[in-house]
C-alpha cells in the first residue's frame, strides 16, 4: 500500500560571520550576523533541499548546485528550491509532507516562522499546510548553543506518482486505440492466422509472425495469462497445386513445409502456439458449423456439391474490413455458369474433385474452404468471443471478414473484441517479389544474420506501419545489438573490477536512470505495443551506461552497474532478444606472454592479463613506446587486442 511514498530527510549547517545577511526560509532576518556560503546560506531551504534529493534519491544539493560554479554564487536558495522541486518532479515524484527543525541560539526563528513556511510552500508550488517549521535552542549547548553557526533539519515525504494509463491496443476494426479489457479478468485468448504450408515462409511472412510474438511476450510479463492459437492451413489449392507440380500427395506437401515452418520459427525465437491445430485434423468442427449456417439460413447447398455462405443475410458483414457491399459488388466479378446465388457468396465447403484430397459430408465428398477453417477453429478451441484476432493487412479482407460473418451468424454473439493487423514488409522500398529478384525466404535471412539482430530490426518500426527491409538496415541492427552486448558485457566487468569507492550522488543517479527506463518502456509497449519508443528508451539507456562507466571509471558502483546490467539484458528478453554470448575466454599462451614481458610466473590467465595491462600503463606514461608496442605486437600474434573502454582497459580476442 504505501510502495509509493518516499521519506528522506535533509540536514544543513552554515557559520553566522559578520557582513553576511541572515536569510532563512527566504526571510531576511535582521540580525549583526549572516549566514556563510557560496549561495545566500539559507540553511533551512538546503536541508529541505537535501531531503526532497534523499527521497527520490537523487543526491545532495551539492551536486545540482556546485559551490564551485560561479553561477551560484549569492544565489536565492528560494529559487534553488523550486528547481529541486521540479527535478523530483521529472523522476516523477510528488510532494506530500515536510517538518523542518532550525536549531540556533539568536536570531528569534519563531516571529518568521509563518513566513518561511509560505515562501518555502510557494517554492515548493505546495499548500502551506504541508509544509512544518520549528524552532528550538539547545540551551546554549554546542556551536549552535555559542552562536557558531545555525543548523536545520528536514524530513520530507514524496510520492512517486503511478500514470493510470491501461494498455491501449489500436482495433483494425474501429479504426483507434481502445482501452484493453479482457473478457476474462487476467486472461487473454488470442488467436493469430497460421500459413499455408505449401513453400518456405517469406520475411513478409515472419514480420507478422515476429511481432505477434513481441505482443504475446508483452501480455504475458504484463501480468496476463494468455492462451495463444495458431493454425496450419494444410488443405488447400495451393497445397493440391504444388503437390501436383511435384508428383506428390497434397499431406506429403504440407508435412514437409509444416515441419520447416515449425523449425523456423524456433530459429526466430519465436515461441511455439500453446494450440496449433491442424485443418485436416478439425473436418468435423467444420462441417458442424456449416450445418449450423444451413439450418439458420445463413448458408446454402448448390446443385454441384459446393456450400456457399449467403453475404446478404448477415446485415453485419463489413464490420471488420469497413467494407460496404454495395462497394464490393461495383467490383464482384459475374462467372458463367456461377452456381453461387450471389456473385459475393464465398465457399464453404468445396465439392471433391479427381486427385484431391476430400472428406464425406452430407453434400458429398469434399473439403473446408479457407475461410471456414480459422472460424471453426477459434471456436473449438478458445471459444467465442476471443479478446484478440491476428493477423497480416492483407487477411483483413476477404479473410478475416469472412471468418467473422460465419461465427457471429452461427452462434450469435462476437468474434473477437480486439482485430490487429501487422503493415506490409518492403525491400529496399519496393514491394517484395520474385521478379524483382528482392524476394526472400526467413531460412535465406537466418542464415546470414541472427535472429535477435533480424528482431531488433523490426522492433524499431510499429507492427502497423510498413516495414523497410534492407540488408543494410540489418547489418546496423547488428551493429546495435553488439554494442548493446557490449555495454552489458562493460558493466558487469566495472561491477567486477572496481576497487575505489563510488559516488553516492553519482550512483544512486544512475539507479534513478535505470528505473527511468524501465518505466519509460512499460508505458510505451502499453501504447499499442509501441516497441519502437521502447527500443528508443533503450538505446538512450546504452548511452547513460556508457557515460556513467566513463565518469566513474574504477569507481563504478556494484549495485548500480549489475541492475543496470539486468535492466538492459530483461528489457530485451521481454523482445525475445537474446544477446551475444561474450567472447571465449583468454588463452593459456598469455602465460608466456606475460612471463617474458613483464616476469610473471604464476598460473592464472587473468591475472597475467592485469599485469600485463598494468606494464603497459606503465609504459605509455613513461612514453616507453618501444615496450607499448611490443606488448601489442605479442598480443596480436595470440589474436588479442587491447581494448579500452568505457568500463576500463582489457585484453579480448580480436
Amino acid at each position: 500500500m504505501f510502495s509509493n511514498l518516499r521519506i528522506g530527510h535533509g540536514y544543513d549547517v552554515h557559520r553566522l560571520v559578520e557582513g553576511r545577511r541572515c536569510i532563512i526560509g527566504g526571510v531576511d532576518i535582521p540580525y549583526e550576523r549572516g549566514l556563510l556560503g557560496h549561495s545566500d546560506a539559507d540553511v533551512l531551504a538546503h536541508a529541505l533541499a537535501d531531503a526532497i534529493l534523499g527521497a527520490c534519491r537523487g543526491g545532495d544539493i551539492g551536486k545540482l548546485f556546485p559551490d564551485t560554479d560561479p553561477a551560484y554564487e549569492g544565489a536565492d536558495s528560494m529559487v534553488l528550491l523550486a528547481r529541486v522541486m521540479d527535478y523530483a518532479r521529472e523522476l516523477g515524484f510528488e510532494f506530500v509532507d515536510a517538518d523542518c527543525t532550525i536549531a540556533c541560539q539568536q536570531p528569534k526563528i519563531t516571529p518568521h516562522r509563518d513566513a518561511m513556511r509560505a515562501n518555502l510552500a510557494h517554492a515548493l508550488g505546495v499548500d502551506v499546510e504541508n509544509v512544518g517549521v520549528a524552532a528550538t535552542t539547545t540551551e546554549k549547548l554546542g556551536w549552535e548553543g555559542q552562536g557558531e553557526g545555525i543548523g536545520a533539519w528536514a524530513v520530507c515525504l514524496l510520492q512517486k506518482t503511478v500514470k493510470e494509463q491501461r494498455m491501449r491496443i489500436y482495433n483494425s476494426a474501429t479504426h483507434k486505440k481502445e482501452e484493453f479489457q479482457p473478457i476474462e479478468s487476467g486472461k487473454v485468448r488470442m488467436y493469430v492466422c497460421g500459413p499455408t504450408v505449401y513453400d518456405n515462409i517469406h520475411i513478409g511472412n515472419a514480420r507478422t509472425f515476429i511481432s505477434f510474438d513481441v505482443i504475446r511476450r508483452w501480455l504475458i510479463a504484463s501480468g496476463y495469462e494468455v492462451t495463444f492459437a495458431q493454425n496450419l492451413t494444410d488443405v488447400d489449392d495451393k497445397i493440391i497445386k504444388r503437390a501436383n507440380e511435384q508428383g506428390r500427395t497434397a499431406a506429403e506437401v504440407a508435412t514437409e513445409f509444416s515441419d520447416k515452418f515449425i523449425g523456423v520459427m524456433r530459429a526466430a525465437n519465436v515461441l511455439d502456439p500453446d494450440v496449433r491445430p491442424r485443418a485436416t485434423k478439425e473436418i468435423g468442427p467444420m462441417i458442424a458449423m456449416i450445418k449450423t449456417l444451413i439450418e439458420q439460413g445463413h448458408a446454402y447447398a448448390a446443385d454441384n456439391g459446393d456450400v456457399y455462405f449467403a453475404v446478404r443475410s448477415d446485415p453485419n458483414y463489413g464490420q471488420v474490413s469497413g467494407r460496404n457491399i454495395d462497394d464490393l459488388m461495383v467490383g464482384a466479378r459475374i462467372e458463367e455458369n456461377e452456381d453461387k446465388n450471389d456473385p459475393l457468396d464465398f465457399a464453404l465447403w468445396k465439392a471433391a474433385k479427381p486427385g484431391e484430397p476430400s472428406w464425406p459430408s452430407p453434400w458429398g465428398e469434399g473439403r473446408p474452404g479457407w475461410h471456414t477453417e480459422c472460424a471453426a477453429m477459434v471456436h473449438r478451441y478458445l471459444g467465442t468471443p476471443i479478446d484478440i484476432h491476428g493477423g497480416g493487412s492483407d487477411l483483413a479482407f476477404p479473410h478475416h471478414e469472412n471468418e467473422c460473418a460465419q461465427a457471429t451468424c452461427a452462434w450469435h454473439q462476437g468474434f473477437s473484441n480486439t482485430w490487429m493487423h501487422t503493415g506490409m514488409l518492403l525491400v529496399d522500398g519496393e514491394k517484395m517479389s520474385k521478379s524483382l529478384g528482392n524476394f526472400f525466404t526467413l531460412a535465406e535471412v537466418l542464415e546470414q544474420h541472427s535472429a535477435a539482430a533480424l528482431r531488433l530490426l523490426m522492433l524499431q518500426t510499429s507492427y502497423r506501419s510498413p516495414l523497410d527491409f534492407s540488408w543494410e538496415r540489418l547489418e546496423g541492427a547488428e551493429n546495435s545489438l553488439t554494442r548493446i552486448a557490449g555495454t552489458v558485457e562493460n558493466l558487469r566487468w566495472a561491477a567486477n573490477h572496481a576497487t575505489a569507492d563510488a559516488d553516492e550522488a553519482a550512483s544512486e543517479a544512475f539507479a534513478a536512470k535505470a528505473a527511468e527506463t524501465r518505466a519509460t518502456f512499460k508505458e510505451c509497449m502499453d501504447d499499442d505495443f509501441n516497441t519502437a519508443g521502447a527500443m528508443g528508451a533503450v538505446f538512450g539507456f546504452v548511452t547513460e551506461c556508457n557515460q556513467y562507466l566513463e565518469q566513474a571509471g574504477d569507481a563504478a558502483d556494484k549495485a548500480a552497474v549489475l541492475a543496470a546490467a539486468d535492466t538492459l539484458a530483461e528489457l530485451l528478453d521481454t523482445f525475445g532478444v537474446e544477446l551475444p554470448e561474450p567472447k571465449v575466454e583468454l588463452p593459456l599462451g598469455l602465460l608466456g606472454v606475460a612471463a617474458g614481458l613483464v616476469a610473471y610466473t604464476g598460473d592464472d590467465v587473468d591475472e597475467a592479463a592485469a599485469k600485463i595491462l598494468e606494464a603497459r600503463a606503465e609504459a605509455r606514461a613513461a612514453k616507453n613506446w618501444d615496450l607499448a608496442d611490443a606488448i601489442r605486437d605479442q598480443l596480436k600474434d595470440l589474436g588479442l587486442t587491447i581494448e579500452d573502454t568505457a568500463a576500463g582497459t582489457r585484453i579480448k580476442t580480436l
